[in-house]
């Protein structure tokens, strides 16, 4: 038997969970450390079986992520490195589905294969470029007049590259200076992200995946220098490709597109813009337009209620409030309605949604009344008063707490 062979053996006997599996799980666990682990296990990506696929390709983030220096001279690194190319290039010929996009054991390989190649890329001399052009192109496919199945797949490819990369980097192994200088890159790199990701969403993408995928990469690039006022700024088409998810009635969505707003408003501007406070009162008044979308999913006796999507949008709107109290609660420009969808938050049951708003009030409380519009003053203190003496009330049918 080859080596190739045992390697396979021993990952179906794992798979199948029989007799053999604490011998083959030793085999696996033993073999991985050695060197010529990369031959064969970069040999069963060719495995029809996607389970097979996955398991090799996990082998292999691991081996690169370990062992890559240490077990490869220059000439095999170069040889991985162009192969995973290749993969990522040219997933169909792995793909052993009907379905464009592939079953999700081989979405799953090609993530590894992914983070496989975020890796080398790392390591590579100019790599990290390397990856990043071939991430865009692939994204690019977007721009195609009335791009196809094939380019919409293909994109998604890239836009989960650009996903997978910061994170991946961050979590290397390496040395201090060879971190700053991936990092040095990186940042360097976010403006020709951000560019392709504000074409393609000035083309206005209608494929939830394609959506998703595009506020994900954003997300994962917010470290790198992406913030609040330079989207609003700059990238304003795709800054509006975010706050149209609140227009939506997919839970998933709506969720993704407040988590991301609440992490951007967190990140400060340095140096400070003079486009923040624009951008801030966009968002608000983002959240104001979508109140008639927004409030199914508050309605928990409904179909459409959603606790997790209700508690996002709570959660996105107090941390708007209070990282930016001093500008929501101006008389310049507060805006009575979101201070209104703030009060009906502080009205739901289950109350760990209500108790997001709690801490804004005391924050609210605190600021100084000449400098607060008059609504802030005592109105809307009568009907905070008013809902948590309600949130106070033992259930009707209750009679003991024993």
């Amino acid at each position: 038997m080859s080596k190739g062979e045992d390697l396979e053996g021993a990952i179906r006997a794992v798979l199948s969970g029989g007799s053999r599996l604490k011998e083959a799980n030793d085999f696996i666990y033993s073999f991985v450390e050695l060197a010529e682990a990369f031959e064969p296990s970069l040999a069963l990506f060719q495995n029809p079986d996607d389970d097979v696929r996955f398991f090799a390709s996990n082998i292999i983030y691991s081996k690169v992520k370990n062992h890559w220096a240490t077990q490869l001279n220059a000439a095999q690194q170069d040889e991985i490195y162009r192969f995973l190319i290749s993969v990522v290039e040219n997933p169909a010929q792995y793909n052993g589905s009907s379905e464009m996009r592939g079953s999700s054991q081989f979405r799953a390989f090609l993530n590894r294969v992914i983070l496989s190649l975020c890796c080398v890329s790392s390591f590579a001399v100019g790599g990290l470029q390397v990856y990043v052009d071939m991430a865009l192109r692939k994204v690019h496919m977007l721009l195609q007049p009335n791009p196809s199945d094939i380019d919409v797949n293909c994109a998604l490819i890239g836009l989960e590259m650009l996903v997978l990369l910061p994170t991946e980097i961050d979590s290397l192994d390496i040395g201090e200076a060879s971190r700053t200088e991936l990092e040095e890159q990186l940042v360097k790199c976010t403006t020709p992200v951000m560019e392709k990701i504000e074409l393609v969403s000035t083309a206005q993408p209608a494929a939830r995946h394609v959506v998703v995928g595009i506020i994900n990469a954003m997300r994962s690039w917010l470290l790198q220098g992406v913030t609040l006022s330079g989207l609003y700024s700059e990238h304003k088409a795709a800054l509006g490709l975010v706050c149209a998810s609140l227009r939506s009635d997919d839970a998933e969505r709506v969720k993704l597109g407040c988590g991301f707003l609440r992490e951007l408003v967190c990140v400060s501007d340095y140096p400070p813009s003079s486009k923040r406070d624009e951008a801030v009162l966009f968002l608000i008044h983002s959240f104001v337009e979508s109140t008639l979308q927004l409030a199914p999913f508050f309605d928990m006796d409904s179909a459409r209620g959603d606790q997790d999507a209700a508690y996002e949008i709570c959660y996105c709107m107090v941390t708007i409030a209070s990282q930016e109290i001093a500008l929501v609660t101006s008389p310049q420009f507060c805006n009575v309605d979101f201070f209104r969808l703030l009060l009906s938050c502080a009205t739901q049951k289950p109350r760990k949604i209500a108790s997001l708003t709690f801490d804004f009030w005391l924050s609210l409380q605190d600021t100084p009344v000449a400098e607060r519009h008059p609504y802030t003053h005592q109105e809307i203190f009568e009907k905070l008063l008013d809902i948590l003496l309600k949130q106070s009330m033992y259930p009707g049918n209750f009679v003991t707490w024993e």
